[in-house]
């Protein structure tokens, strides 16, 4: 028998209610029904029983006590033929409810209550956490508030459309500054919204995503990101500024300058990761995000888990360094330890990690004291790869060093990274002067492009 129940609606109309088990949410999902008696053995049988009793058909409950009851044989009879007849439409409801598409019946369930679930629990583990933390930033005020009157099922495409319009006007903005958002700033409103929509796809809430069909805000092409990174020049001055600096800061700029190592993966550093006999560092791990006073470790954003190798001189420095650490480590209380059996290399003097953006304060603030030119501390993964190319070295050694995993993405950074690098390329060729390799050869009929120019032109007279 099929597992579900009936209830009398009408004076001959029934509900069927059938169970459906749990969905993805961990919600219970029934399937109802109201059907009516017309079959005439069976509507005799439901009139014997009402004249008899009307309360026996007011439920399953009430109909199966009924017939446990003993009583008259006949009424016995129409009973069961009663309730096979139920049983029988339960069973068709729980047939066409597993085999047509569940999608044609979505769950009604508020925008508001599927954004808790995406928040909650679709999106932990998708996305980095500093990610998921601006997703859900831009979900609570612009998307909700727009989005929560509606169910689920009723968001339409023209809804969608509307959204985007509303993106583009002044009332978007929740800074208080006048104007409207940046392209840039809808977009990624607008990723949001497809992501938990998305989400409402996958759990079968929806057949089809109702931005699909809707195209993003459009943000403005600007070309080719010029990089911003020091030179020569001005790495060698900004090497010798860094001196001043406590020695922990010293050997987290100076490895990210020289190996290339994005902030997280610094602040990750631990010193099993140190290979000091062979002069290298091996990155798997980053820190990008802090969560109530820890720290967030991930892989590396590109999942390249890979040994980098660093100049003698930087290993010197770091060894030396490492004995100061172990010694300030083994003066400190054991009950003042705070980074348990971790060994991370630079932390602010208890064992725990720096917190994630304290890095490009201290940058920012190295630089206004200093007075050196600005870049980004996450420019000075480009300065790696800037000094490298300056010197000649080949791109496919830089997508190494820096762990790209396309080729691509380094070609797009540094093909034409300074114009020092450009100029190079172009002296290259200064060796196939004609003028030159005439000279070299001794061959004095060298003729000037202006004296061919006036032959061809008497010739034509």
């Amino acid at each position: 028998m099929a597992k579900g129940t009936f209830e009398r609606r009408g004076e001959n109309s029934w509900r069927l209610t059938v169970d459906m088990g749990f969905n993805a949410l961990g919600e219970r999902e029934r399937r109802r029904k109201t059907i009516s008696i017309d079959d005439g053995p069976v509507l005799k049988a439901v009139q014997k029983l009402m004249e008899a009793n009307p309360n026996v058909l007011m439920s399953s409950a009430s109909l199966n006590r009924f017939i446990k009851s003993g009583g008259p044989a006949e009424l016995i009879r129409h009973a069961n033929r009663v309730k096979q007849f139920f049983d029988e439409e339960l069973m068709r409801l729980k047939v066409e409810a597993e085999t047509s598409d569940p999608q044609t019946a979505p769950a009604k369930m508020p925008f508001r209550e599927l954004a808790k679930v995406w928040r909650e629990k679709y999106a932990p583990g998708l996305y980095s956490p500093r990610t998921l933390v601006n997703y859900v930033e831009r979900l609570e005020s612009h998307v909700i508030p727009f989005f929560e009157r509606y169910f689920v099922d009723e968001i339409r495409p023209l809804h969608v459309l509307n959204f985007r319009d509303f993106l583009t006007s002044p009332e978007a903005r929740k800074d208080g500054r006048d104007g409207s958002l940046s392209p840039s700033a809808q977009f990624f409103i607008f990723k949001v919204l497809i992501a938990v929509l998305n989400a409402a796809v996958d759990l079968k809430l929806i057949p089809e995503n109702p931005a699909k069909s809707v195209p993003a805000p459009r943000v403005p092409k600007t070309g080719k990101k010029r990089i911003n990174a020091y030179g020569d020049e001005e790495a060698a001055q900004v090497i010798l500024a860094m001196l001043q600096l406590p020695k922990v800061w010293q050997l987290y700029f100076f490895g990210a300058m020289m190996g290339g190592f994005r902030r997280g993966e610094l602040l990750a550093l631990e010193w099993p990761d140190v290979d000091f006999e062979n002069n290298r560092i091996f990155i798997g791990k980053s820190i990008s995000w802090t969560e109530n006073g820890e720290p967030a470790i991930k892989s590396t954003k590109e999942d390249n888990e890979e040994w980098v190798d660093m100049p003698v001189w930087y290993m010197r420095e770091l060894k030396e360094f490492k004995e100061h650490w172990d010694a300030e480590k083994n003066a400190l209380p054991d009950k003042d330890w705070l980074g348990g059996d971790r060994q991370f290399v630079f932390h602010s003097g208890f064992g725990k990690p720096y917190y994630h953006s304290t890095p490009t304060l201290t940058w920012r603030r190295f630089l206004k004291k200093t007075g050196l030119r600005h870049i980004r501390l996450h420019d000075l993964r480009h300065t790696t790869a800037t000094l490298l190319a300056e010197d000649g070295v080949d791109l496919k050694l830089i997508q190494e060093r820096l762990r790209h995993s396309k080729f691509e993405t380094t070609a797009d950074f540094y093909t034409h990274v300074t114009r020092k690098a450009s100029r190079g390329v172009a002296n290259r060729l200064e060796r196939f002067d004609p003028q030159q390799l005439a000279a070299a050869q001794g061959d004095e009929k060298v003729v000037s492009i202006e004296k061919i120019r006036y032959r061809q032109r008497k010739v034509s007279e």
